[in-house]
């Protein structure tokens, strides 16, 4: 059973699948793309295609811990999804992933272009390998 998992941001969307079994996360794509119908066409595409049967969407909280703005807006976000695409939806705390990985790409040395095309896709997976660890430690 494949999960997709969303790294939501204003401008665009990292997007991660897993294995079949659902053990191991693999960035997939990054939706370039701010208007929220053509992401939801290119979402809708993505789920067809891999026959994903569930979502994970990061969950941004403050680093304290705390809920803003933004965790409630995502929270929504989540809802509508479920509604339009008729599969669960998980939410996953994500507070470091996109720090983690452009710590990562600096140290690899890439340019900031080129970090920029694979950062959201990479948060993404570490968004949902951080879901199917939890997931899998307590089947």
């Amino acid at each position: 059973m494949k999960i997709i998992a969303l790294d939501w941001g204003e401008k665009r969307i990292g997007v991660a699948i897993s294995d079949d079994l659902g053990k191991i996360a693999r960035g997939l794509t990054v939706i370039d793309d701010a208007d929220y119908a053509s992401r939801l066409r290119k979402m809708g595409t993505i789920i067809e295609d891999y026959q994903v049967k569930e979502m994970v969407i990061g969950l941004p909280f403050r680093l304290a811990g705390n809920r803003g703005e933004e965790a409630n807006q995502i929270e929504r976000l989540a809802e509508k999804l479920k509604d339009e695409f008729q599969i669960p939806v998980h939410l996953q705390d994500e507070r470091l992933s996109t720090k983690e990985v452009e710590r990562l790409l600096v140290s690899f040395d890439l340019s900031r272009g080129k970090r920029k095309k694979i950062r959201d896709k990479l948060a993404a997976q570490i968004i949902l390998q951080t879901f199917l660890d939890k997931k899998n430690v307590h089947k």
